[in-house]
């Protein structure tokens, strides 16, 4: 079994054991497809897990201890199978806990547990995180859904995202792969991003510090078809140039600077979460 799936009367789901990623969400009475399905000639993923580390860690690694550790971008979550832990009708729990594989990148003995929900025309997912180790264990958690767009690129499209509330007038955005040192004027006005083809042509947009709670993605005809809502610190914003589709990323932290301290516990935004505590988080996706 290499995906489970849920549904109710409003929307059908269908989540991937391996990395628990969400990879269709549809409307039961239309079976219009939300999420993008990870052409691979465009880009193969299609709601991944940022855990331990969202974004890249300057040069690719951590120091703890006096030891060294390498990390791939956005952690190793997404690249792992995760175990079934429970599942009904419209709710499925699963789970993952440190393996010899994790234990080479990051030295701490966790449990991460993803349950996706549906509730009339809404998708829970909530994350819980929780230290088995003796030690405290900084790390951080993010989602990265991509939403597919009513046409073939996004240009055409015509869609764009409205905010909540105003955001910052700049923005960062990446450098080599790490959040550049300045900000840049923020393309956001009037809490409306709109998306077009070169919306992403510098790669992703990054707010650090937003004052949303909820971002919507709008047709051209200004009909909503979804919104996502979250309670974070930071945002990211991304598609490959073009494309038909839009990433709304929630996290914790964001990509490390050119220069971040390598120190584990000197780099900024991480979740210090002591020996056998709980951190739990959610977003939320309601379809129109």
């Amino acid at each position: 079994m290499s995906y489970v799936e849920i549904s109710n009367e409003f929307l059908k789901a269908k989540i991937r054991l391996f990395g628990a990623e969400l990879a269709s969400l549809t409307k039961t009475e239309t079976e219009v497809e939300y999420i993008w399905q990870a052409d691979p000639t465009v880009w193969q993923g299609s709601a991944p897990i940022l855990f331990p580390f969202v974004g890249k860690l300057n040069q690719g690694k951590f120091l703890y201890q006096t030891q060294s550790f390498e990390i791939a971008k956005h952690g190793f979550a997404r690249n792992q199978l995760f175990n079934l832990i429970s599942q009904t009708a419209n709710k499925v729990t699963l789970g993952l806990s440190q393996n010899d594989e994790t234990l080479t990148a990051y030295p701490f003995e966790f449990y991460l547990e993803v349950t996706f929900e549906l509730v009339k025309n809404k998708m829970f997912v909530s994350y819980q995180v929780t230290n088995n180790s003796n030690t405290d264990m900084p790390f951080s958690i993010g989602s990265h859904p991509a939403f597919n767009l009513p046409a073939e690129t996004m240009e055409n499209a015509q869609c764009s995202l409205a905010f909540d509330a105003e955001e910052n007038p700049d923005c960062y955005t990446l450098i080599q792969g790490l959040l550049s040192e300045s900000t840049q004027t923020s393309p956001i006005k009037n809490k409306c991003l709109p998306l077009t083809a070169g919306t992403f042509a510098k790669d992703a947009l990054i707010l650090r510090h937003i004052n949303s709670k909820e971002v919507s993605l709008i047709d051209a005809h200004e009909k909503q078809l979804l919104t996502m809502r979250f309670d974070v610190p930071h945002l990211g914003l991304w598609a490959k140039p073009n494309a038909p589709y839009v990433c709304i990323e929630p996290w914790f932290s964001t990509d490390d600077k050119a220069s971040s301290p390598l120190e584990l516990e000197e780099k900024e935004d991480l979740i210090n979460l002591a020996s056998k505590v709980v951190f739990d988080c959610q977003y939320e996706i309601e379809i129109y």
